[in-house]
């Protein structure tokens, strides 16, 4: 006896690009079991570009037109004499470097970039920057980032970050950091 396989094939098909998608989807809004997603309290460190990355020194930039900060952070020290945002800080150096910006406000930001909107408001990205490999810029777009305090008589603020890119599981950043708020002239 020959079975129909006419209305078998379609439903095994749709089926299974059902169970596709479905494997690869995180769960839990970017959690998915990944520590990679959620923030690990840890020092800043990460791997992009098959490099190491580890937060040593950086600075955010108050931008009062937007409201926002913008943040440099890097896996070196400047060079002897500079400031972190000083010109020629980082000169010379073989630097990686975690570039983002987020408003003026303690709290959590969810990565998230519309490939269709590029100037959506809400995108929230996190690039992660090697300037010896041809520039290149892997930008993140799944995890959060999470500005805990923000003290401007100090001039530090506190934060975590936990960020990858959501076409590759190998380049990511993950920590905790305090940062300088570049003094305003």
């Amino acid at each position: 006896m020959r079975r129909n396989t006419s209305r078998t094939l379609p439903l095994l098909l749709v089926l299974s690009v059902a169970a596709l998608l479905l494997a690869g989807c995180p769960s839990g809004g970017g959690g998915g079991g990944d520590d990679t997603y959620e923030i690990i309290d840890q020092p800043l460190q990460g791997n992009f570009n098959g490099k190491v990355f580890d937060y040593n020194s950086g600075y955010a930039e108050a931008d009062d037109e937007t409201g926002e900060y913008h943040f440099y952070l890097y896996n070196v020290e400047p060079a002897d004499g500079f400031q972190p945002w000083e010109a020629g800080a980082y000169l010379g150096s073989e630097y990686l470097e975690v570039l983002f910006s987020v408003p003026q406000a303690v709290g959590t930001y969810d990565l998230y970039f519309d490939l269709y909107d590029w100037s959506s408001e809400e995108n929230q990205t996190v690039t992660l920057y090697d300037p010896i490999d041809d520039s290149l810029n892997i930008l993140c777009d799944l995890g959060s980032i999470r500005i805990d305090s923000i003290d401007t008589v100090s001039g530090i603020i506190q934060g975590a970050i936990a960020a990858r890119p959501s076409d590759d599981g190998s380049d990511w950043v993950n920590g905790t950091f305090a940062i300088e708020i570049e003094p305003i002239d």
